[in-house]
């Protein structure tokens, strides 16, 4: 027969679980009402994507779950539209409302197959090596894709390799690329840099329309007009142009 005294220590043990366990509720209602009121930011893996694209770049290369070819020059570059199409602009449109969503096979008229694949490799990678070798056909591939940070990384790249002996070329391929920033700083070069410019081989490509233009600017620095107005006469004489209308600008 259970006695008086552990009968009164088993109700003991019975109210003190229960006022720790109101107690425990009391404080998780408390910490939801905290929670409430002030929120903490979900969970983030900040390496998610990246190994997202790391397995997704494997797939593409084992030619695993692709449901699209690329080809230019007859080159074919395997690939995810869902991935295309979250990277590209010029491709998310092609694949959500053109008739190329329904093909597996897109030809790329006029792109580089070089090209092509260092910009597929950098929509899985976000890696791109951009080289005096590649830049020229990289950046018009870069345009055509919208891949606008890459555009951006070659005409960077551009402006770092400005020379007197490329400064004008580099203009010309500027303008012909619509790239606004990278046109305006090799102008301001060329406007440094002119009496050097004359010099140089390039200079000799330009049409007596494109020297005009060059010389008409009034923020040219130059230490001494006589010896840019013989660099500028010596060179045209011997291809028959009369410069005439070019001495007066100088």
């Amino acid at each position: 027969m259970e006695s008086a005294a552990e009968g009164i220590e088993g109700r003991s043990c019975l109210l003190l679980r229960y006022a720790s366990q109101n107690s425990l509720d009391e404080s998780s209602q408390k910490q939801v009402q905290n929670n409430g009121s002030r929120e903490k930011p979900p969970y983030r893996n900040a390496l998610h994507t990246n190994k997202a694209f790391e397995t997704m770049n494997i797939m593409r290369k084992q030619n695993l779950l692709c449901d699209v070819k690329l080809i230019a020059d007859g080159i074919e570059v395997n690939a995810h539209k869902m991935v295309l199409a979250a990277c590209s602009p010029y491709f998310h449109a092609m694949f959500i409302s053109f008739e190329e969503s329904k093909q597996d096979r897109i030809v790329l008229k006029g792109m580089d197959s070089n090209a092509l694949t260092l910009l597929i490799d950098y929509v899985y990678s976000c890696e791109i090596y951009v080289t005096e070798e590649n830049v020229q056909m990289l950046l018009p591939a870069a345009n055509l894709l919208q891949l606008t940070d890459v555009r951006d990384a070659c005409c960077d790249f551009l402006q770092c390799q400005l020379h007197p002996t490329n400064c004008l070329g580099i203009r010309a391929f500027a303008d012909l690329h619509s790239c606004l920033d990278l046109l305006a700083t090799a102008e301001n070069y060329i406007e440094l840099h002119f009496a050097e410019i004359v010099e140089c081989e390039e200079f000799l490509t330009l049409s007596h329309e494109q020297v005009l233009g060059l010389i008409s600017s009034d923020k040219l620095m130059v230490s001494n007009e006589e010896k840019v107005r013989i660099e500028l006469v010596e060179p045209f004489t011997t291809r028959g142009v009369k410069f005439t209308s070019v001495l007066h600008s100088v």
